[in-house]
């Protein structure tokens, strides 16, 4: 072998050595050919956000320990001797010391901007009272309803145990001039300026609607637009936005 073939031998093995890796290294970082870089291997978020969209709603974190999210309904009820420690009397009722602040907060803010003639009616009561409340009410229709008195007492007032204002943070509104009707609550309250003013500002002070209009099948209770519960700030604001009732909000 002449000298000139053994450096050309050497200088195509060096040529192969550098050459060939860095062509490869280059092959394997080209976005979109072969295997993908890291960086592009991570998935896009599902919340990203989309020019000319909304963000997505990132989910609420929901802590269903706290008082303030306590469910109470017709499948998850009270017990007879179940009572809140912290009651506080405010405007002829009682709630718990939460609520109690929010609510005078929320009246206060309502007669700011000029709603007048709320009446705080319900507040908390006891098993043993609804017991009485739940008991007057099938009394009432068994005339008319007869032997089925009952169950559609229980569409209207719930039974013991299952009522809201047992955990002394529901409250019923109505209007002076409803006093002296045979029902004080009644759905002519929605349509009121009272009524539509805590419709749309109550999630401000930490309450929500609890059984709105069309909400029944999974309430079970029918729409009463007078009957308002506290939840606290962030929650009540999560589930006005989501426009949800407590029952969904706590299974998102």
């Amino acid at each position: 072998m002449t000298l000139f073939q053994r450096r050309f031998i050497f200088l195509l093995i060096t040529f192969t050595g550098i050459i060939l890796p860095l062509a490869c290294y280059i092959l394997y970082q080209s976005p979109g050919q072969g295997v993908p870089a890291a960086s592009q291997a991570i998935e896009a978020s599902p919340e990203a956000a989309v020019p000319g969209q909304a963000p997505l709603l990132t989910k609420p974190v929901i802590d269903k320990n706290l008082p303030e999210l306590i469910l109470v309904n017709k499948s998850v009820r009270m017990g007879a001797g179940q009572e809140p420690a912290d009651l506080r009397a405010i405007h002829g009722v009682y709630l718990r010391q939460p609520a109690a602040v929010a609510l005078q907060a929320m009246l206060d803010g309502a007669e700011r901007e000029g709603i007048q003639g709320l009446v705080v009616y319900s507040g908390y009561r006891s098993y043993q009272t609804q017991v009485a409340v739940h008991a007057n009410k099938i009394a009432s229709l068994r005339s008319e309803y007869k032997e089925k008195a009952e169950a559609m007492a229980e569409k209207l007032v719930a039974p013991p145990g299952a009522s809201e204002h047992q955990t002394g943070l529901a409250v019923d509104f109505t209007l002076k001039s409803f006093l002296d009707r045979d029902y004080v609550l009644n759905y002519d309250f929605a349509n009121t300026a009272q009524g539509l003013w805590l419709r749309k500002n109550s999630w401000k002070y930490g309450f929500i609607l609890r059984y709105d209009d069309g909400k029944e099948a999974i309430t079970n209770i029918d729409y009463e637009p007078w009957h308002f519960r506290y939840v606290g700030l962030e929650y009540a604001k999560h589930i006005y936005e989501l426009g949800v009732c407590l029952e969904e909000y706590l299974n998102l």
